[in-house]
């Protein structure tokens, strides 16, 4: 009878709104902090020379490939020249290079330079090491990449990083909190995006033209989808946005077969007012059919 009491008691509280008996919202998910190490700064260049196809500048505590004049379709680049650690890949070190087919990176990588691999047109595999900081801007930009491991020491992907390649999936790794902008543009083959917790925003037009995506999870972390980042992306059919993520100008520009699932009262519901996006109210991405 007592208990009977005290649960009547409780339910009239909650009618008056005394305490609130509605579930409490997650806190956000806290994230151990990044550390990267870095090239090293002002380091002078104590040796230059070319060894089996490869020139390396080689620095004070670390080497770098600077070019690759030789003609393999496989390289795998060494782990160091001269006794020093490969720390770089250097900018433009592969530019242009029709031959190659697969690299494998050492673990000592810290950093792919801009450009080291674009307009590599028969590159389709990279196997990349498992210290690697930096994907710099266009290092993979139109070449013919279909496979990449990127390993969770990656910190920063910039821009244009794998535009235009033919990726069919990407896991972005758990030390990225930024997708940059036109990182993943034109990917005509991409199908699957998994976002890791830590990613706050996606970059303007980062996955737009992306013309094989058909259905999109944003994360709760992601605090904003940038201007244009997924539009033309001409067979999206559904994309779940949290309640609180902030959505740019023209996000889902050109995206005829689109519908957008969010909570009830949500940001993204309010801009798809705004540009005329087809809206379903969703809990949670588990219930997006």
């Amino acid at each position: 009878m007592a208990k009977k009491i005290i649960t009547i008691l409780l339910s009239l509280v909650c009618i008056a709104g005394l305490v609130s008996c509605t579930e409490p919202e997650k806190e956000k998910e806290e994230l151990p902090p990044v550390t990267t190490v870095g090239l090293p700064e002002n380091e002078k260049v104590t040796a230059n020379y070319e060894n089996d196809g490869f020139v390396i500048n080689v620095y004070e505590t670390y080497s770098e490939i600077v070019e690759y004049k030789g003609k393999e379709a496989e390289v795998t680049v060494p782990d160091a020249f001269m006794g020093m650690p490969v720390r770089s890949v250097g900018e433009y070190a592969f530019f242009g290079n029709e031959v190659l087919t697969k690299i494998t990176l050492p673990d000592s990588l810290i950093s792919i330079g801009k450009s080291a691999f674009q307009d590599c047109t028969s590159l389709v595999e990279a196997v990349l090491g498992s210290r690697l900081e930096m994907i710099s801007q266009a290092a993979f930009r139109d070449s013919a990449l279909e496979k990449i491991n990127i390993p969770d020491s990656v910190a920063t992907i910039e821009r244009y990083a794998f535009y235009r390649t033919r990726l069919t999936e990407i896991k972005l790794p758990t030390s990225v909190s930024t997708v940059a902008k036109y990182s993943f543009y034109g990917c005509s083959r991409l199908t699957k995006i998994t976002f890791s917790p830590r990613v706050e925003k996606i970059g303007e037009y980062a996955f737009s033209d992306c013309d094989s995506l058909v259905s999109v999870v944003i994360t709760d972390g992601i605090e904003l989808l940038g201007d244009y980042c997924f539009s033309e992306c001409a067979a999206l059919e559904k994309v779940f946005v949290p309640k609180n993520t902030g959505v740019g100008e023209n996000v889902f520009y050109a995206c005829e077969r689109l519908t957008l699932y969010s909570p009830k009262g949500s940001k993204a519901a309010d801009g798809a007012k705004k540009y005329g996006y087809s809206v379903k109210e969703c809990a949670s991405a588990g219930k997006m059919p």
